[in-house]
This record gives C-alpha cells, structure tokens and sequence, in this order.
C-alpha cells in the first residue's frame, strides 16, 4: 500500500519539501480551489467544463490556487512545472487525509 512517506520518498529530494508543503496549504484552501487543484491536469476549458465556471473563473482561480500554495510564477524556483507539483500535493493530501472535498 502506498502511505504519505512512501510516496514522498519516491519523489526527487529537491521536490519533497515544495510538495509536502504544497499538500498542508490545501488543507486551508477554499472548497472551490480544491476542486480545481483536483482537476489542474487539465486545461483551463475543460476543468471550467467539468465545474461548470467560466475559463476565466477558472484561469483566476488556478493563480490563486498558486499564491495560496506558496508556488511563485518563477520557473527556476521549482525543478517542474508549477501544475505538476500541485497535482503531486493533491495526491500526498488524498494519501494523509483522504478525498479532497
């Protein structure tokens, strides 16, 4: 069975701090932000689609999701693409506390 720690240990050493922090802020995230980190694979349209918001609720929503998980627009901040490591902390925050909504 995959636990929280093994996940982590799974990850490369310089993501393992940005996601697990990344993962304990989307404890204070809004239910709406949850549910778009769910769904941040996809692109703007389709997640606006699936939540039935507009694309540009949708684009608002993600760069807040962003600023409250403490992700700057810095691309060598963060060895991957901020997306990435938002869906690496929803699948450590299922994994510690359980479904996110």
């Amino acid at each position: 069975m995959l636990t929280p720690q093994r996940f982590l240990d799974a990850l490369p050493a310089e993501l393992r701090s940005v996601v697990q922090q990344a993962a304990e802020r989307l404890r204070d995230v809004p239910p709406r932000l949850r549910r778009v980190a769910r769904a941040i694979g996809h692109v703007p349209k389709a997640i606006a689609k699936q939540l039935r918001l507009s694309e540009k609720s949708v684009r608002t929503y993600i760069n807040d999701l962003y600023r409250r998980l403490g992700l700057r627009d810095d691309r060598r901040a963060y060895p991957l693409e901020r997306t990435v490591i938002v869906m690496l902390a929803v699948v450590l925050y299922t994994l510690t506390y359980g479904d996110l909504l």
